[in-house]
């Protein structure tokens, strides 16, 4: 972040620091090797305290531990956040009912600290060439920030999603039924790290829907956080480009993307018939 709060760009970090590579090793040794000490030092602490130690010693420690462990977990997520600008997104044809059917099956093990159940109707048929790997880390982050934050009074985050070929591009709208976001904290839900909901609600690292922006914009996509009404719901417009290619020097099967690992209880997966147009 800039002194008058304005957010630094990957490009403008990787001319502050240098090649993008440098950069990714500055983060994750430079700045790691700090934590990794604190962590290290704060166990052995903890191994030679005796017995009869002030509980509130022992609590302190957790909370240092606590922090150093978040730390490490953002540096990650500011690595693979960077690292994007290093991978050229593959082009490869995406049969969309069976993506559809694979992240249904893929919800069924989504589990974790404030994850809900996901209850999902999907609205996705055709084969359309995109990027594969893409377009799925993208849906999974959706859906998982769904999970999360999407949830309805019945303890349950019901998810639509609708695809539709839109001239040269694929568009994709995740909506949830959700409390939603408020109209002017919308751009900054889409900053890295940026939270908007009490750490004591939901741990999180805030990076979901940055990274999800951000895989978009390198292959020439785009994400938008569509208005709705308060209590409504988040609305999520996905664009993915859908570039020309030659199928007659391609013998591929169509691709659904490399699946994330996720952890939800329980689950139910409702697929609707309806055309790509």
């Amino acid at each position: 972040m800039r002194r008058d709060n304005s957010y630094i760009d990957g490009q403008e970090l990787e001319a502050a620091v240098g090649t993008v590579p440098e950069l990714i090793h500055a983060v994750s040794h430079d700045i790691g090797e700090p934590v990794r000490e604190i962590l290290g030092f704060a166990k052995l602490i903890a191994e030679r305290a005796p017995r009869d130690v002030d509980p509130h010693f022992l609590a302190d420690l957790d909370h240092v531990t606590s922090g150093a462990l978040r730390t490490r977990a953002m540096l990650e997520v500011l690595c693979d956040y960077i690292r994007i600008d290093t991978t050229t997104p593959e082009v490869g044809l995406v049969d969309l009912a069976r993506l559809a059917a694979d992240i249904g099956h893929d919800l069924e093990t989504l589990e974790g600290p404030g994850i809900h159940a996901v209850a999902l109707e999907t609205h996705m048929n055709g084969v359309v060439a995109t990027h594969p790997t893409v377009l799925r880390q993208v849906l999974d982050e959706l859906l998982l920030n769904a999970a999360r934050f999407g949830a309805s009074t019945d303890g349950i985050a019901h998810v639509r999603i609708d695809a539709t070929v839109t001239g040269e591009a694929l568009e994709i709208t995740v909506a949830d039924a959700g409390a939603g976001i408020a109209a002017d904290a919308t751009e900054r839900a889409v900053q890295l790290f940026q939270r908007l909901h009490p750490r004591t609600h939901i741990d999180t690292m805030g990076a979901g829907l940055a990274l999800a922006r951000r895989r978009l914009e390198h292959c020439g996509g785009a994400l938008h956080l569509l208005p709705s009404a308060p209590g409504a719901g988040l609305h999520v417009l996905v664009r993915i480009p859908v570039p020309a290619i030659d199928l007659r020097d391609r013998d591929d099967e169509p691709d659904t993307g490399a699946a994330s690992p996720r952890t939800a209880s329980t689950l139910t997966t409702h697929t609707t018939e309806g055309d790509v147009r």
